[in-house]
């Protein structure tokens, strides 16, 4: 502390306490000053940043608690690496970043350029690199970093007697960099669904990740650049926050023309930027590595462009080229079409050949196999005589039903193998009184007249994507028949059906009757479900591999004509294709 003869303390009208000499009040000279040492609060005049005279280093850390004033892992302060710009922090992980001061504000804060009454200042110089801001006589504001982790600036309204938030970070998905939102080479919007979007020229590292949202792992170059040639030109992304800065480099004395010139001069270089987009852009930022944290703004006035380097070929309207010629990248693209084309269609001719032959050679094995079942049909149908005029109680099945069902006698759809042969599993289970159990798990996404899908059995869609059983909900015994996703481990159901009326006790079984009507039922024939019969003359429930669970005419399967559809009957789940309203 600097020697005083006379000290005071005293303070000031600015909210600043300041220790001074009595004998000196210059307002300037202060031998000890509070707005040094901030805690969790920024005020008009205040400066955050670092002061390389006297080695302060001043940040704002936020609360504890509302009744905790302890320094928690919150703060906001200057990075200074690079091109500098302010940070805000969870202990060593970045939360937000400003992006870089461009002469008229950061630019990664247009919403500065919609508050009145304040004046901005950023100083960047070999004394110090400090942020501040002042406001007109009749605004009382502060910036504050809560004990949430948000930077609020906030006014306060006296005709209301409270403080009024009117701009905070994070305040998306863009701005929130702990978890790398869009990963390198990739920009944020969260006006987009999804929010990010590869830059022109690069593609996702990881396409599958990228189609569930998780892009972290950001995009790679779709061509290597062309150093050694000198064929490399560059895309403007306009109206955007830079990227991250803090390994970035700047030149303050070259001009945008220079700046260009020197990043194709440097084969490390992947884009660069205006450092100051005042009147003339000039300045230059350089970037030799990853470009991460980019987002883009849909106000056109915002005037910060960022030039990013790419293959000659990856070059659209909207790119700048290197000066060299590139014709020959045109009537490249239209060859490579036309012969990927060509190509296509003689593949697909050979296709259509390959599957008339399959299908002929399927007519003729099926012709046979009629032939030979069909001399042993007469006395299948004596003995169904026989057994009627007995009176048996045992339900019997015409030999074209048995020969549907089990495809021709497939080895895959044996039921068992005993000492009597195949039907020893059958038979056991229809002694037992478990008739049911004889049919197939296996059901396919077709549920027919005469089956029953019952508790433990399944509809599998055609791709696989969706299944149709019974579940029961976390932590409860109760039954229910739904819809769920077939390919993801963690049972997560779209679409219930009995939802009022769950099964407490007994299996259930959902089937299909004559006249098309969808019904869940227990042992007891209790009905817990059911949907409106139809007018359609064969009707079956067919699964579809939307997740959509449909009554359609057997022969009609060409054709998107529902007599009923689960998408008319949803739940608590929105799938692509269903519909929500009224007609």
């Amino acid at each position: 502390m600097t020697n005083v003869s006379n000290p005071v303390a005293q303070l000031l009208n600015t909210g600043n306490l300041v220790v001074r000499d009595a004998d000196a009040d210059d307002g300037i000279s202060y031998a000890w000053q509070g707005f040094d040492y901030p805690t969790d609060t920024m005020l008009a005049g205040m400066k955050v940043g670092v002061d390389f005279v006297t080695g302060l280093n001043r940040t704002l850390t936020a609360w504890t608690s509302d009744s905790d004033p302890s320094p928690s892992p919150y703060y906001y302060m200057i990075e200074v690496r690079g091109d500098p710009e302010m940070v805000l922090c969870e202990q060593s992980k970045k939360v937000w970043r400003s992006g870089p001061w461009n002469g008229l504000r950061f630019s990664g804060i247009p919403a500065t350029l919609t508050f009145t009454g304040f004046n901005f200042s950023f100083i960047n110089n070999e004394q110090e690199i400090t942020y501040s801001f002042n406001t007109i006589s009749s605004v009382l504001s502060k910036l504050t970093v809560n004990q949430s982790g948000a930077l609020q600036r906030s006014l306060w309204v006296e005709d209301i007697g409270m403080w009024n938030v009117i701009w905070y970070v994070p305040m998306d998905q863009c701005d929130d960099m702990r978890g790398r939102p869009c990963g390198s080479f990739a920009a944020c919007n969260p006006n987009n669904s999804p929010i990010c979007d590869c830059i022109q020229g690069f593609t996702p590292k990881s396409p599958s990740k990228w189609l569930y949202r998780e892009d972290t792992d950001g995009c790679v170059r779709k061509t290597k650049l062309d150093c050694k040639n000198g064929t490399d030109g560059f895309h403007v992304i306009s109206n955007t926050k830079l990227a991250d800065t803090s390994n970035a480099s700047v030149y303050k004395n070259l001009s945008l023309v220079e700046c260009k010139t020197k990043c194709l001069s440097d084969c490390s270089c992947t884009a660069y930027a205006p450092a100051d987009v005042r009147s003339v852009a000039s300045g230059c930022i350089i970037w030799t590595s990853e470009l991460t944290d980019i987002r883009v703004f849909t106000n056109d006035s915002y005037e910060q462009d960022l030039y990013v380097r790419l293959a000659a070929i990856d070059l659209g309207q909207s790119s700048t080229a290197s000066g060299k010629s590139s014709k020959w990248v045109t009537p490249f693209v239209i060859i490579l079409v036309l012969t990927v084309l060509i190509l296509a269609c003689i593949g697909y001719l050979m296709w259509k050949r390959r599957k008339r032959r399959q299908s002929r050679a399927m007519q003729e094995s099926n012709n046979s196999f009629h032939d030979r079942s069909n001399q042993g049909l007469s006395s299948w149908n004596d003995q169904l005589e026989l057994s009627q005029k007995n009176d048996l109680e045992l339900l019997l099945f015409d030999f074209g039903t048995i020969v549907s069902a089990t495809e021709n006698f497939s080895a895959d759809n044996k039921l068992g193998q005993g000492g009597f042969g195949p039907v020893y599993k059958a038979w056991n289970s229809w002694k037992e009184g478990n008739s049911l159990q004889i049919v197939d798990e296996s059901i396919g996404d077709t549920l027919t007249q005469g089956q029953y899908l019952t508790d433990g059995k399944t509809l599998i869609s055609s791709g696989g994507n969706f299944a149709l059983g019974f579940f029961s909900p976390t932590n409860s015994k109760s039954r229910y028949v739904g819809i769920w996703y077939n390919t993801i481990s963690v049972q997560t159901v779209v679409w219930v059906a009995n939802r009022e009326k769950p099964i407490l006790t007994g299996n259930g079984t959902l089937t299909i009757s004559g006249n098309g009507s969808l019904i869940i039922s227990d042992d007891n024939s209790t009905i817990y479900w059911s949907t409106p019969g139809v007018s359609a003359g064969s009707p079956i429930a067919q699964l579809l591999d939307t997740g959509n669970f449909v009554v359609r005419e057997e022969w009609n399967s060409a054709t998107e004509i529902y007599e009923w559809q689960s998408f008319d009957y949803p739940t608590d789940a929105l799938l692509p294709g269903m519909k929500l309203g009224g007609i």
